[in-house]
């Protein structure tokens, strides 16, 4: 399954039609359910600009209770035990997990369930500083300049402030 708006990759898969389906973009309240539909969610990652993203991706498979593959690297360094990490720019290594994981696709399945409470926990336990950290800053950094927000007018009364 190729998700997204763009389907010029769904286009040039050397599938048959049979065996890929297109997903296209839908509303953000809804990609949860779209995201639950898949046997095995893939997190490629490919040269520097993506060692710069988020685990989000790994986070939603581990939410929907999907099991995951995704490259090695920094955004998925935090999650790593609770999913499968191949080497960069290992195709055998890819191969390898996804044989794995098809092979033994209703064991990966469940557990991948089972390790929704740990995600849900893990998330809780280690996101929720970080969040507060930076909403303080940003409220700080708020009152700091007056609390005003730039470039609007606030109006109290007939004058402008």
């Amino acid at each position: 399954m190729i998700c997204g708006n763009d389907n010029r990759i769904y286009e040039q898969l050397p599938v048959p039609a049979e065996n890929k389906l297109f997903q296209p973009g839908v509303m953000p309240q809804n990609w949860p359910k779209i995201v639950q539909t898949f046997d095995i969610g893939v997190a490629p990652l490919f040269g520097p600009y993506d060692q710069r993203r988020s685990w989000i991706k790994g986070l939603e498979y581990l939410l929907a209770g999907v099991p995951w593959i995704a490259t090695g690297g920094e955004p998925y360094t935090d999650i790593k035990q609770l999913g499968v990490l191949v080497p960069v720019g290992n195709t055998e290594a890819w191969t390898t997990a996804l044989t794995a994981k098809i092979e033994h696709i209703a064991n990966e399945q469940a557990d991948a369930q089972a390790k929704l409470t740990i995600a849900r926990q893990w998330l809780m336990d280690n996101q929720l500083d970080h969040y507060e950290r930076v909403y303080g800053e940003i409220i700080a950094k708020f009152r700091a300049t007056g609390a005003r927000l730039p470039r609007l007018f606030f109006v109290t009364g007939k004058e402008k402030v």
